[in-house]
């Protein structure tokens, strides 16, 4: 067990220790994750989708590059990601 000075009084406290005994400072600062790295990963895949989605629609320049509707479709389920992943974020209070 070591020992490291607290950052407010100076006074020798456990490293472990969650605040200082002495004046109560917090000793180690914990880092709580704002949101869980499901509905990152979803919203990062809705702005994928939509960036890829947007891209193929722009470069259609003839009706032969491809489906049209296919590529609109990629853009709106990238859209539906990303506000699925921010209601999740919200509602979980993660």
């Amino acid at each position: 067990m070591s020992l490291v000075a607290c950052p407010d009084c100076g006074h020798k406290v456990s490293a472990k220790a969650p605040t200082c005994v002495k004046c109560g400072a917090p000793i180690a600062a914990h880092t709580i994750e704002a949101t869980s790295k499901k509905w990152k990963l979803m919203q990062l895949s809705g702005v994928a989708l939509v960036t890829i989605g947007i891209a193929a629609l722009c470069s259609a320049d003839s009706p032969s590059d491809g489906n049209p509707a296919m590529k609109g479709l990629m853009l709106l389920a990238g859209l539906a990601l990303m506000v699925w992943g921010r209601f999740g974020a919200w509602w979980n209070h993660a």
